[in-house]
């Protein structure tokens, strides 16, 4: 139920946006035909949904990732507290973390090699190790937890890295 509760969330308040932007923009309409509410809800319905879908894969890929390190090390770390982490660190690599990886590249230069990725994991280390320590997290379970997450997500960029010079290639 913890991995729901975000999920939700997220959906409700895209739907609201979504909701509020179509209903702003076709207030006219809806004025003369009040059926075109219903309209506007089933719109908004649907476009809210892809985001959220997009979101959920990526929060079910993190919490497994979470979930192995916990389970592989035995880290005795509850469910609850690994939803709270997940969706923080998704947070993270998805506003801070942009961050140090445009300065990273802005110090080594254009390319991404091995420097790039060998800075960005260890930045990520450290951040996860931090995250995790302000979770309540011992730091043996913090540093496990902050490393397999680390790897998971570097190995996620790689992919996504060669399949994007496999796609310009052909």
């Amino acid at each position: 139920m913890t991995i729901i509760t975000p999920i939700i969330i997220v959906f409700i308040v895209l739907f609201l946006i979504v909701f509020i932007w179509i209903f702003k923009n076709e207030k006219e309409e809806i004025k003369k035909k009040k059926e075109k509410v219903f309209v506007a809800i089933a719109t908004a319905f649907i476009l809210a949904l892809a985001p959220t879908a997009v979101i959920a894969l990526i929060l079910f890929a993190l919490y497994g990732s979470t979930q192995v390190a916990n389970t592989i090390f035995s880290l005795d770390v509850n469910t609850s507290k690994l939803m709270l982490l997940t969706v923080v660190l998704v947070g993270y690599l998805y506003t801070i973390d942009t961050f140090f990886s445009v300065l990273i590249q802005h110090i080594i230069g254009s390319g991404k090699d091995i420097f790039y990725r060998i800075g960005i994991f260890l930045i990520r280390i450290l951040a996860f190790y931090g995250i995790g320590l302000m979770f309540g997290l011992s730091q043996e379970s913090s540093f496990l937890i902050a490393v397999v997450v680390s790897l998971i997500t570097l190995f996620a960029d790689y992919l996504q890295e060669n399949n994007k010079t496999k796609e310009s290639s052909e």
